[in-house]
């Protein structure tokens, strides 16, 4: 299968579910596959399940493990969801066919949906939980305050673009980025690494001041920074590694 076949297999199930009504009290039938509890660790019934559906697309397009891997995990939360995708250095400012889109609302990203076309200045997209169903959707790409980013999957879990060369080595990202006082946007950072940690606090409950998640690793960040450190039990010194990316991220989401 390539990277193109791949895409189109997941955009199809996507577009296929629009028109899905969910039952009263947000109950919906991607809740109730065993493998989406599974793959978030939690029966997620009864709960806004925008993520969800996303869950249910990739495991269902590719399989258990793949659909788990090429999400690098699986959240019912769409703020750990994105900072699944942003911890491995797969977040991106501009779209294609197949990201899971995130949304800001109430200051957090607090939505999520899938890219199903990509033309000019919009970007088309397929999002559960929204209003109550499954809906098709588009927005101008360069609504910063409405689309806080796009997590690319990992294709080449299951791509192979060039099947005649299996053994051709593939180049992989997987680092945590560091971050610490001081940082904010950067050219090298796709983009705003602060950003997504700090949309990660506001979901451990944590107040970032008026200024909320601006992308900006300022005084507030830092001193709840070291408290989520203190609170987990690793060094607080306000350094946002790949222990502290961990044991934020993985926090369960009830």
């Amino acid at each position: 299968m390539t990277q193109e076949e791949a895409v189109s297999k997941v955009v199809s199930l996507a577009c296929e579910q629009i028109g899905y009504k969910e039952g009263q009290n947000n109950w919906n039938k991607y809740a109730e596959d065993p493998m989406v509890t599974k793959a978030i660790g939690w029966y997620a019934q009864n709960q806004p399940w925008c993520s969800i559906f996303q869950v249910w697309l990739f495991i269902n397009a590719f399989g258990y493990d793949n659909g788990v891997s090429m999400m690098y995990g699986c959240s019912a939360g769409c703020a750990n969801q994105a900072s699944y995708y942003q911890s491995h250095g797969a977040f991106y400012s501009s779209p294609q066919k197949g990201d899971q889109i995130f949304f800001y609302y109430g200051g957090a990203i607090n939505h999520t949906g899938i890219v199903v076309d990509v033309s000019g200045s919009t970007v088309t997209t397929v999002e559960g939980n929204y209003s109550d169903g499954i809906y098709e959707n588009t927005y101008f790409i360069g609504d910063d305050a409405m689309i806080a980013g796009y997590g690319r999957p990992d294709w080449s879990v299951v791509a192979d673009e060039d099947p005649d060369d299996p053994d051709e080595p593939v180049e992989e990202v997987r680092a945590y980025p560091t971050i610490r006082y001081g940082d904010g946007l950067k050219p090298n950072r796709p983009l705003n690494t602060v950003k997504a940690w700090q949309c990660i606090l506001l979901s451990w409950g944590y107040d970032l001041g008026p200024d909320g998640a601006d992308g900006e690793f300022g005084s507030y960040t830092l001193t709840r920074t070291q408290s989520l450190q203190r609170r987990v039990g690793i060094e607080a010194d306000g350094i946002v590694g790949e222990e502290t990316w961990k044991q934020g991220i993985y926090m369960p989401v009830k």
